[in-house]
């Protein structure tokens, strides 16, 4: 073809002729790219066999011939060239000599040709494509796609070269390389655990196979550049007594309080009418609410974005031992010296642990996960407000598995649910106030009767939700004044739900806070981290779990079970996939981590029609015959629950204090009895979700005959068992009189036959039948022979 194109510009090609140059290249492929384009017609002819082909061999020839022979001679002349090369020292060692395989160029031949067709024609479905898109889809079949590409020569090696590659790239990797270091260098060490499961089974029952398990330490470190120095030694620290005010509300929740009373204030924009009635706007809910909020809270954290280092993983976190060798790993790739403290984050589960660990290493300063104690924080709400209604407000806004919003399964759900419902409460409470023209803040200080029980009772709903939101909106906006404040006010909470184990843990984690006032400096620059998006920041163990766990996982390859390449896959994750995203970024589109908001439907109407119904609950002093509470009433809706309710706070103040003495600074003697108490009764959903959900009965389409006719349904026995579920199935007693009858077949060695049977029958109740003897038989058979 090259010959053919020259002579017909005119180019000379032959050694005593002038070589060709880069404009003679140039020329052909102009002329080259003019004959492809103009060899559609060509292609439409034989698109049968360029879509079906029976053989390789077939497929190519259907292909213009030009193009073709131009490829075969190119690939021809290179193989004649490396065998002449190889067959030279093959000679010389005595080894057998290589033929050239045109078998095997029609491969690579196939390939280059349906390349340069698909891009000129991308719509023609050629058969090579279009199966390899079906391969790519088909896991099992990965291994096949890796030899295909090797043989057509796209992939350099073979798979098990690349894992023989693959894994010296692991042993020479060093993450510590990644670490930067500085006087303005934070460290915040992050730990947390790793499981991993074997995925599925080659052959055989799932059942009849134990699967494989592994378990590590993932280790990570947010590297932050501060606008101070951190390397302050040695460090001030406070000293803690029993006055030190770390728990309680604080001046800076009660003016995050107003500025939340001020945003339902501004957007409700009460009117009142010439005949004193009230009008208020009625297009809002909780996004709207939040965005007002955000526009009278500061943004934190305005430093560069961190630097995010994935460590050497260790073993499991289950051992305390694991633990503390986690610390002096940090320790010496952080070259801490003896003065230098190690901050380090964890969930309360590692922290407790690592509060056990200062015994040893007393310069581990650890800090609580706030996006783990904000999950706990939302049962906390569930727990204490169980016996007030909440559940039934939930199912009003159309929650149907109340028992899996009590056990928090979703966070993200059981925190939009609960908005709702604050939300909703939020303004019932401010049209409550707004028509008996009182203050709201004075809401909890009214004489108590039965007029008022109940929106006293969800008035501290209000008031207590507010504190978590403002810790939720303290850790996305960066606000590390705003997360302290709402965590030290909700603190008392804990304890008065019964959390023992967070009481313990919030108690060291505000008097680490307290007794070390540089760290405190710190936190005010980087109280969370910003992976994703602009002014959406992250706790740091939530950061951990989104971008550290699930980072690893997406990117972790081979046989995770093994304990050893599972510890060379993490220690490698970042180095692997940066080296990759390399070639992806050149020959993809870059990956773009800035996300929106996701799409969430705001249910105004479910949320108003509640605001309405708690306007009317409000203003009513008979609120049990209200149609939201009619079918089970909250049982601590009265003077008794709301004096528990609002008596709460303080025992659950007072008991926190009490921790902080004997677990924290040691003035008493540890006293553990009653701290699993709770200041409120906890009603279990259990007991009364078939009463406030409405079931969910199954519609059968009315022109359904052989349904209707196959399943007869009596109404009155449907009603009658509905109202006793238990009644649908019952036990059957064997009487001591038919035991008797029955003795006799027990005393035969062989199985009864079916006319044994049936005299037996004949002396029996109808309720007997041949298989209930024979089942009777043999049970009872058995128990003669075990005694």
């Amino acid at each position: 073809m090259v010959r053919t194109l020259t002579r017909l510009n005119k180019i000379p090609i032959y050694p005593d002729e002038k070589e060709l140059e880069e404009k003679d290249f140039e020329k052909i492929g102009k002329i080259a790219g003019d004959k492809l384009w103009q060899s559609y017609k060509h292609l439409k002819e034989n698109q049968t066999y360029l879509r079906s082909p029976t053989c390789i061999t077939e497929y190519i020839d259907a292909f213009p011939k030009f193009l073709k022979i131009f490829f075969e001679k190119m690939l021809l002349q290179l193989e004649s060239k490396k065998i002449f090369r190889s067959n030279r020292k093959n000679k010389s060692q005595n080894k057998p000599l290589k033929q050239s395989n045109p078998q095997e160029i029609n491969k690579t031949i196939s390939f280059l040709l349906s390349v340069l067709i698909g891009y000129a024609f991308p719509y023609f479905d050629l058969w090579l494509p279009v199966v390899l898109s079906s391969l790519c889809r088909r896991p099992k079949l990965i291994s096949s796609l890796h030899a295909l590409l090797t043989k057509c020569f796209i992939i350099g090696h073979t798979n098990r070269h690349e894992r023989q590659l693959e894994k010296t790239r692991m042993q020479s990797i060093d993450p510590t390389k990644r670490l930067r270091s500085g006087n303005d260098i934070f460290n915040l060490a992050v730990i947390d655990n790793i499981d991993f499961k074997e995925a599925s089974f080659g052959f055989g029952n799932i059942y009849d196979v134990t699967r494989g398990t592994s378990h590590a330490t993932l280790r990570m470190v947010f590297q932050s550049t501060l606008p101070i120095l951190v390397n302050e030694i040695p460090e001030p620290i406070k000293e803690l007594n029993v006055d030190t005010q770390l728990f309680g509300m604080t001046q800076g929740m009660n003016i995050m309080q107003s500025k939340i009373d001020y945003a339902f204030e501004k957007l409700l924009d009460f009117q009142k009418s010439t005949d004193e009635n009230i009008s208020y706007n009625k297009n809002l809910d909780v996004n709207t609410i939040e965005k007002e909020i955000l526009t009278r809270c500061d943004f934190g954290c305005l430093i560069p974005p961190s630097n995010v280092v994935i460590l050497t993983p260790t073993g499991s976190l289950n051992d305390d031992n694991e633990i503390f060798r986690a610390t002096q790993m940090y320790k010496e790739e952080f070259s801490l010296n003896d003065d230098g403290y190690l901050d380090i984050c964890a969930d309360e589960a590692i922290f407790r642990r690592l509060i056990k660990s200062r015994t040893r290493w007393e310069k581990i300063r650890p800090i609580l996960g706030q996006w783990h104690t904000s999950r706990e924080m939302l049962g906390v709400l569930l727990t204490i407000f169980s016996s007030y209604g909440i559940f039934h407000l939930a199912a009003a806004i159309g929650v149907r598995f109340l028992d899996k919003l009590q056990a928090v399964v979703d966070n993200r759900s059981t925190r939009r649910v609960l908005e709702l419902i604050w939300v909703a409460v939020g303004i019932a409470i401010h049209i409550y106030a707004k028509k008996k023209n009182i203050s709201i803040e004075n809401i909890s200080t009214e004489p108590t009767d039965n007029n008022n029980v109940c929106v006293k009772a969800w008035y501290f709903y209000y008031k207590y939700f507010a504190m978590w939101k403002s810790h939720l909106i303290g850790i996305r906006i960066g606000n590390y004044e705003l997360q302290h404040d709402s965590l030290t006010a909700f603190a008392p909470l804990f304890p008065a739900a019964g959390k023992n184990n967070y009481t313990t843990s919030v108690a060291h984690f505000l008097s680490i806070l307290k007794k070390y006032p540089n760290l405190e400096k710190k936190l005010k620059h980087c109280a969370s981290i910003n992976l994703t998006r602009k002014g959406h920041y992250l706790a740091y163990d939530e950061a951990l779990e989104v971008h550290g766990v699930g980072y690893v996982k997406q990117n972790i390859i081979g046989n995770v079970i093994n304990q050893e390449n599972l510890n060379l896959q993490i220690k490698a994750t970042q180095e692997e996939k940066e080296r990759i995203d390399i070639l992806l970024n050149e020959f993809l589109d870059p990956y773009n981590y800035n996300r929106k908001d996701r799409k969430i439907d705001n249910r105004i109407d479910p949320l108003w029609k509640l605001v309405e119904n708690l306007v009317e609950i409000f203003e009513t002093c008979n609120y049990t015959k209200h149609e939201l509470f009619k079918n089970n009433p909250p049982s601590q809706l009265t003077q008794e629950g709301l004096e528990k309710l609002s008596n709460a706070y303080n025992e659950g103040l007072k008991r926190i204090k009490e921790v902080y003495c004997q677990e924290v600074i040691k003035t008493e003697r540890i006293n553990t009895k009653g701290r699993r108490h709770l200041e409120v009764v906890k009603t279990d959903i259990r007991s009364i979700n078939k009463s406030i959900v409405p079931s969910q009965k199954r519609k059968v389409p009315e022109n359904d005959e052989s349904t209707s006719r196959s399943i007869p349904i009596n109404d009155d026995s449907q009603h009658s068992n509905d109202k006793n579920p238990a009644s649908r199935r019952k036990r059957t007693i064997t009487t001591k009189e038919e035991k008797e009858i029955l003795k006799s077949l027990l005393l035969n060695e062989a199985t009864p036959t079916d006319e044994e049977i049936n005299d037996i029958l004949t002396n029996l109740p109808s309720t007997w039948d041949i298989q209930r003897v024979r089942r009777y038989y043999l049970n009872n058979k058995k128990k003669i022979k075990l005694f």
